[in-house]
């Protein structure tokens, strides 16, 4: 079994009332449009939607920013533990230089990635804050559209909506 378009059924009906209109009043046919079918709007959907990629944009920013703060600050550490530890550190175990690099290697890595993350993830987190909500507060197309009537003021003679009589 087929499925019965809509646009098909309102094209049918808008046809046969042309017809009937054209046959009642004896004047030339208004052509009469289907109205458009209306999108059901679901909210839930839209926040859904609007906090994934708010999770999806600040996800991003944030891996990005431990990886960059990893990157970076890992060989600054290593370098200012190497410094530390061949000035201050006895080779005991390790020489001081290797020592204090790994020390500061470790120290780096846990501090940049921690500023990296900062960095770059409260910038990108207050962005896709605003985003998200702009986007469960916009008015959806339907509800921007209620009362108004876009062709209700076409066509009148003004002078009839001033009360005036113009045809006469």
């Amino acid at each position: 079994m087929k499925k019965i378009n809509a646009y098909g059924i309102a094209a049918v009906l808008s046809f046969a009332a042309v017809v009937t209109q054209a046959a009642v009043a004896g004047a030339d046919p208004v052509p009469l449009t289907p109205a458009p079918v209306a999108e059901s709007i679901d909210a839930q959907a839209d926040f859904d939607n609007a906090l994934g990629n708010a999770a999806n944009e600040f996800g991003l920013a944030t891996g990005v920013g431990s990886l960059s703060g990893t990157l970076v600050a890992a060989p600054v550490g290593c370098a200012a533990g190497s410094a530390a530890g061949a000035a201050l550190m006895p080779p005991a175990f390790l020489p001081g230089a290797v020592g204090g690099c790994i020390a500061g290697a470790i120290a780096g890595l846990a501090l940049g990635t921690a500023s990296g993350t900062a960095a770059l993830g409260v910038p990108a987190g207050i962005g896709a804050a605003a985003r998200f909500f702009d986007t469960i507060n916009a008015p959806s197309a339907d509800a921007a559209n209620q009362g108004t009537d876009p062709g209700a003021s076409q066509g009148a003679d003004p002078a009839a909506q001033a009360g005036g009589d113009a045809g006469k």
